[in-house]
């Protein structure tokens, strides 16, 4: 299996950690939220939340537009916990869970507007299914937004720190290395997928950003 870079591994880490995650990312799931929602200009319809675990890339979303969120997991036990985050923010009418493998997405064509994967992508063992599969549940100019950093640099600075004094931090490469490009590159042509485009900096680390075409559908 994929093991990720090593910054993911410590988020993918702290998302399926609800207290890590409510206490030391809380400020850097905002932020992405926010990059996302300002970099894509979508901010309704419906968001798929792809291997969400505690939900709380999709609820930070959901608070700063009028997008329905779908949180979507493998895991019933992540699912258990995403369904108390939603409570807990008050999301009930603006949000369902699903549980399956990206591979296999039940859902029909054309159907998501905007879809985020924070992290979990680099986990898939084989990358160019998903990202066909996702391309198909996107609808017309529908985005994905695949990868990405752990939030602008004060609260990443200060997550590094707090994860330091919780738990063992590994090497921050922030997703962003020529090594990951090239991998997500490539599964990405292996999927047949063109419209990609890269979000590439320090701040934000790597973003692919997939959009559907109309000729696509």
């Amino acid at each position: 299996a994929n093991q990720g870079p090593q910054w993911d591994r410590n988020m993918s880490y702290a998302n399926n950690n609800p207290t890590l995650a409510r206490s030391v990312f809380a400020p850097a799931y905002r932020d992405i939220a926010r990059q996302i929602v300002t970099g894509t200009g979508v901010t309704q319809g419906v968001c798929l939340d792809i291997g969400c675990g505690a939900g709380y890339l999709g609820a930070a979303i959901a608070a700063i537009s009028d997008l329905l969120v779908l949180f979507f997991d493998r895991s019933p036990d992540m699912l258990t916990i995403t369904r108390r985050t939603i409570n807990a923010r008050g999301l009930q009418t603006r949000a369902a869970t699903m549980q399956g493998e990206v591979s296999a997405i039940a859902l029909p064509d054309a159907c998501i507007d905007l879809a985020v994967c924070r992290s979990a992508g680099y986990f898939w063992d084989d990358m160019a299914p998903a990202f066909q599969e996702i391309h198909r549940v996107l609808a017309p100019r529908g985005l994905a937004c695949i990868g990405g950093g752990p939030g602008l640099p004060p609260s990443r600075r200060e997550n590094t720190r707090k994860m330091r004094c919780g738990r063992p931090c590994e090497t921050d490469t922030r997703g962003n290395t020529d090594t990951d490009l090239s991998q997500l590159d490539s599964a990405f042509r292996s999927a047949g997928i063109e419209s990609v485009f890269t979000l590439r900096s320090d701040a934000i680390g790597l973003w692919l950003v997939m959009q559907k075409a109309f000729t696509d559908v």
